[in-house]
């Protein structure tokens, strides 16, 4: 199962533990993202958080909306298929 997660803040990816960052805010690697650690193995989770695409990130600013992240996922989507 693929999951498209678009959170309105910011989520710091990193290799290891970060103990200063609340759950939603961090992502590690190789561990399940915090709301989906108890979804099957199979599953696979993109997170595009608000700061995912910067030349975007000002109109989304402006315009408070989730579109300019759906639209850079399905190009992405595009790409690699």
């Amino acid at each position: 199962m693929k999951i498209l997660f678009l959170p309105n803040w910011s989520v710091v990816n990193s290799n290891t533990d970060i103990a200063d960052l609340q759950a939603p805010d961090k992502y590690i690697k190789g561990k399940p993202y915090w709301f989906f650690n108890f979804f099957s193995e199979d599953t696979y989770v993109d997170i595009i958080d608000i700061q995912a695409h910067s030349r975007l990130h000002g109109i989304e600013k402006k315009k408070n909306s989730i579109y300019c992240k759906l639209l850079w996922h399905l190009k992405k989507l595009g790409s690699t298929m």
